[in-house]
């Protein structure tokens, strides 16, 4: 799927529900309109902090780290559904904040919501291929880029740990994150 696919009015029309799978900074700051959110899980993909990132959490001299997802293990995160009315204004704004490095791939993926209905989602994956993907997400190196790094919109620390408490208050449990995030308080 291409960015241009997806945008163009003359390819695609919502003709139901429209979601967009949340796995990062879009569970907190979500910069859309929704209709509904709810926990969801996405299986074969986990996530990780694969990206180096020049800009937001990082600069040129010490770049952070952001997220990405990997094929391999299950996911939990937020699901929004968009407004049918109003998703093709949301997803091109959506393509603008996440699309325009190129570090992520976007994919349609099924979730389990909640309430245990499956539905269809847009869910942005890692580019291995690009050259900001960094392979080795482990705890301890991104510790090491993260307690350092900041940026235009921040630190890396607090991105981190704005996203532990962001999975904390709903709910939803990622080990690897709660140990780089409580190490960084």
């Amino acid at each position: 799927m291409n960015s241009s696919s997806v945008l163009s009015t003359r390819c695609w029309r919502p003709v139901r529900a429209m979601w967009v799978f949340a796995y990062g900074s879009l569970i907190w700051n979500p910069l859309m309109e929704f209709a509904a959110q709810q926990t969801a899980t996405l299986e074969g993909w986990h996530r990780r902090f694969f990206h180096s990132h020049h800009l937001g959490p990082g600069q040129p001299e010490q770049p952070g780290r952001i997220l990405g997802l990997e094929a391999g293990g299950t996911t939990q995160g937020i699901a929004y559904q968009l407004h049918e009315d109003q998703a093709l204004t949301e997803l091109r704004l959506l393509w603008a904040r996440e699309m325009a490095s190129g570090v992520y791939r976007p994919t349609w993926g099924p979730l389990v919501l909640g309430t245990g209905e499956v539905v269809t989602a847009i869910v942005f994956v890692v580019n291995a291929e690009q050259a900001l993907y960094e392979a080795d997400s482990t705890v301890p190196t991104v510790l090491r880029l993260a307690a350092n790094a900041a940026g235009v919109f921040g630190s890396n620390a607090d991105y981190i740990r704005a996203l532990d408490d962001a999975l904390n208050e709903r709910g939803v449990a990622d080990p690897y994150i709660s140990e780089i995030a409580r190490a960084l308080r």
